[in-house]
């Protein structure tokens, strides 16, 4: 059975990797940043948030609200899924 990681990884090939590339991966977008260190960063959203799962969450569910013109949509993912995509994003550095 796959694990957090991995099925995060699924999550963001089908609802993320449109807008937002991954290096080393199928992830190619070019509408949002990149995301291949996210793991690494201190901040997200361009310095609003610190970065932690729950933040990475609220940021993936509500971003419009959190900031409002960012091109950034807010995604309303099951509860699984989102944090399954935050523990995948977590292990990009």
């Amino acid at each position: 059975a796959a694990g957090p990681q991995q099925r995060g990884r699924r999550v963001f090939a089908a609802r993320c990797a449109g807008c937002h590339t991954v290096r080393g991966t199928d992830a190619a977008g070019d509408a949002g940043p990149d995301l291949s260190h996210l793991g690494a960063r201190r901040l997200l959203a361009a310095g609003t948030l610190d970065n932690t799962p729950d933040n990475l969450r609220r940021w993936i569910a509500h971003a419009q609200q959190i900031k409002p013109l960012t091109l950034m949509p807010s995604f309303a993912l099951a509860p699984r899924d989102a944090d399954d995509l935050a523990a995948y994003l977590a292990t990009l550095h």
